[in-house]
């Protein structure tokens, strides 16, 4: 019979355990690996907790701060609460608490934004996992900004809130009363209601889908009188002036009062409010250092720099690099009272018109734009602003045209919708203001407005 050579069979038991031992590595190695692995595991396990619980978080501070406006805690208005100085959410948490046992690391923080109803919620949250021979520590922190309207706005219903309607509108998208027409590479990233018919033409998009009337009819918000609003938001700035009225044009100081038109050019500095019973029209590198009240036709052109507030009972035209620093109210007759804007005017602040708007060439409207009859956009406007989505209201037609983008938080016609010619409309991914909800009155009391707020 025929055997192996001693150190062959030497050899082959080494190799043996050799085998063997390498099997004892690999097995006490996948035992280390799992262990770590279950800790990893139990790890992001924590981690996840941690997040939901901070999230709950937020929950409980919107909560907290629906009460607080509601029950008129002067801190909701404090601008000064913010950062480190925020509002801490007091314990118990009563909500959270069950959820886990262990909350004593969870904070909510609420920064006061903007005085109008723009707050920041912050919840944060450490806690060690329990078991184990090594404890491990999970963190989570989110935050989320909110747009809150505020209760008793101009001509608000019994609940002093706005109407269910702009809820539903605010939540809908584009909403037309009418018919609605896209066409010509137009592009909508936004969902489409029109209680008529939805026309898609050739190029164009509507990213979001779209209903009519057959899928289902939509009650559209209805909003105030604006010349009613326009004139008494007129006569509440006049009143708050210290000082009196004066009446002569040439030492343009103060707060001047004249009955006569006025005419401003070349490089004209006015350190005034002006209160005029006329037509005005400037020109020609004209600043006016305050605001003004026009009860007649308003012309502005030529690089004109108004930084207050604009009150025009008549027409407005405004064109040629004017800057306008705050919103502006046309408010006159209906037959008489239309508003022009165009050729690179920059507007920092809402328009309010109680009669048709027409904004053409490079304008930039950061506001909304609420208009008691038609309005259209061409050849390159663009609306938004810092922290408020812009709203497009109209009591007719809207038109939006010739490579015009727009970032709405929606848009309401009560007459038809026409968007073509390489027009884009997105949704914005800011709030309205909370400013202008109380123009749409309602029952709804205070409530938080944050779908188009980013967590």
């Amino acid at each position: 019979m025929f055997t192996k050579p001693l150190g062959d069979r030497g050899s082959a038991m080494v190799s043996v355990i050799g085998v063997l031992a390498v099997l004892a590595v690999v097995v006490t190695g996948s035992v280390l690996v799992t262990r770590d692995n279950a800790r990893v595991l139990q790890g992001r396990s924590d981690s996840v907790r941690a997040f939901y619980i901070a999230e709950a978080g937020l929950a409980v501070g919107e909560s907290v701060l629906l009460d607080a406006i509601r029950a008129g805690e002067p801190w909701t208005r404090d601008t000064s609460l913010q950062g480190e100085n925020a509002y801490a959410v007091p314990p118990p948490l009563e909500a959270l608490a069950e959820m886990s046992p262990r909350l004593e690391g969870l904070e909510i923080r609420i920064d006061v934004i903007d005085a109008s109803g723009i707050y920041k919620i912050r919840s944060s949250i450490s806690m060690v996992s329990a078991g184990g021979a090594t404890q491990q520590t999970a963190e989570a922190s989110v935050s989320k900004l909110v747009a809150v309207s505020q209760g008793g706005g101009s001509g608000g219903g019994a609940g002093g809130g706005p109407s269910e309607e702009l809820i539903v509108a605010l939540n809908r998208g584009i909403i037309s009363n009418g018919n609605v027409v896209v066409e010509n590479n137009a592009y909508i990233r936004y969902s489409v209601h029109a209680n008529g018919t939805v026309t898609v033409g050739k190029n164009a998009i509507i990213a979001l889908g779209y209903t009519t009337g057959a899928d289902e009819i939509i009650t559209l918000p209805t909003i105030v009188d604006l010349r009613a609003y326009s004139e008494s938001q007129a006569e509440s700035t006049r009143s708050g002036y210290s000082g009196g009225w004066t009446s002569n044009p040439h030492d343009l100081v103060g707060n001047v009062h004249l009955t006569q038109d006025l005419q401003l050019s070349n490089n004209r500095l006015v350190m005034a409010n002006l209160w005029i019973e006329g037509d005005v029209q400037m020109g020609n590198n004209v600043v006016v250092m305050g605001d003004i009240f026009v009860e007649g036709d308003l012309t502005v052109g030529n690089n004109v720099w108004l930084q207050g507030k604009v009150f025009v009972k008549g027409n407005a035209s405004l064109g040629n690099n004017a800057l306008i620093g705050g919103p502006i109210f046309v408010y006159g007759d209906p037959e008489d009272s239309d508003t022009l804007v165009c050729n690179n005017v920059v507007i920092n602040g809402n328009i309010v018109a109680a009669s048709d708007v027409e904004i053409r060439n490079n304008v930039v409207v950061r506001g909304s734009l609420l208009s008691g009859g038609s309005i259209s956009f061409y050849n390159n406007a663009v609306l938004g602003r810092e922290f408020y989505g812009p709203l497009i209201y109209s009591a007719g037609d809207t038109v939006v045209r010739n490579n015009v983008a727009l970032s709405v938080a929606a848009m309401i016609a009560h007459g038809n919708i026409t968007i073509h010619n390489n027009a884009v409309i997105n949704e914005s991914s800011f709030g309205v203001d909370p400013s202008i909800l109380g123009l749409f009155p309602g029952d709804s009391g205070s409530l938080i407005i944050d779908k188009h707020w980013g967590g």
